[in-house]
């Protein structure tokens, strides 16, 4: 069988169109959400102790009842991202959620988003109450194990470093 010059032509055009598609399919699934920081008080605080959405946490910070992790597994994020897109503005005016949860969505192309999460219910995106999703909270705090800061601060420490 002869290979001719048309035919390696051919194929190194095929072969560089297929290279362009996988590139940008890649890029367009990562350039949206790099990683997210989650700041979170201890579960199961009973003390009247609520962050302020405009908490603006140092990294790594891990004091008393107050802890962090950062998420980077992208397939992750990208689950959190979809799901918490969907929601919609609340029509029900009530108060502010106790906020025990805070996560700051960090992008490549704009500004972050900050989500508020109360300890059972409630959640605010950048200031604007939104609808509960039980999903959204329950996928959260899976992956920061949540509950498991009831556990001593060396304990979470310990588990983080795992990651």
């Amino acid at each position: 069988m002869l290979v001719t010059k048309k035919t390696i032509i051919r194929s190194l055009k095929c072969f560089s169109i297929l290279l362009v598609f996988i590139t940008t399919v890649n890029c367009e699934s990562s350039k949206n959400h790099k990683y997210i920081n989650v700041h979170f008080i201890q579960s199961g605080t009973t003390f009247p102790i609520s962050m302020d959405c405009n908490f603006n946490g140092n990294e790594n910070e891990q004091t008393g009842n107050l802890f962090y992790k950062k998420i980077t597994d992208k397939s992750f994020i990208d689950r959190f991202y979809n799901e918490y897109e969907s929601l919609k503005v609340s029509s029900v005016n009530k108060n502010h959620p106790d906020n025990r949860i805070m996560a700051f969505v960090h992008y490549n192309d704009k500004k972050t988003d900050t989500l508020c999460f109360g300890e059972s219910y409630g959640i605010m995106i950048n200031g604007i109450r939104m609808n509960d999703s039980e999903k959204l909270l329950k996928m959260l705090k899976d992956k920061i194990e949540y509950e498991a800061t009831n556990k001593t601060t060396e304990e979470i420490l310990g588990s983080s470093e795992k990651e």
